[in-house]
């Protein structure tokens, strides 16, 4: 096994020095200084792998560390929600009005995410039942999904309730006046 080592004199053949003269000299000499390129060139790179590998703990760490902090602004951040809700109960019992505002749509995004979180912390079976509820309407078919968000549509607004029970008289108002009409006729 003839190995080269950074440092140490390199010979071909084994060690056995070459007897050719100069062109043995000016072989030995190319050697050792690609050797000695190559050296450095492999420190250089362990080096720079030590500098990335001390980067990557580093940023490892920071982002550990930026994670904790997340969670317990996630949780000072649920707390106050808590207490606004519960401040908002009591002012509401004690016959005080809400504050009225117009609240923006990101506000309200950001009060939609605690007022979830803050429901299943209080009812640990919300977060299951609305899983369920989920994965129930993904196994839906299409034209089921299409009645069921009509349905949604329908029952949850007033105005589209009315609608539909205008609708419906007029049509059976129709369908009758049609019957009447064509057994009257005959």
């Amino acid at each position: 096994a003839n190995e080269l080592q950074c440092g140490a004199p390199c010979t071909p053949n084994g060690g056995e020095a070459l007897t050719m003269g100069v062109d043995a000299t000016t072989h030995e000499s190319e050697v050792d200084i690609a050797l000695k390129l190559v050296c450095q060139q492999r420190e250089r790179a362990r080096r720079q792998v030590e500098e990335l590998e001390a980067e990557n703990r580093r940023l490892k760490d920071q982002f550990k560390a930026h994670q904790a902090e997340s969670r317990r602004l996630q949780a000072d951040n649920l707390r106050l929600y808590e207490k606004s809700k519960y401040l908002q109960s009591t002012s509401a019992s004690a016959g005080g009005s809400a504050p009225v505002g117009a609240n923006s749509i990101a506000e309200q995004a950001t009060e939609g995410r605690y007022e979830l979180m803050y429901e299943e912390k209080v009812n640990p079976f919300a977060a299951f039942h609305r899983r369920e509820r989920q994965q129930r309407y993904a196994d839906l078919a299409p034209p089921e999904k299409l009645m069921l968000n009509f349905s949604h549509f329908f029952l949850a607004n007033r105005h589209a309730r009315l609608f539909l029970f205008g609708y419906v008289v007029c049509l059976h108002l129709l369908v009758s006046g049609a019957m009447y009409a064509a057994s009257h006729h005959c």
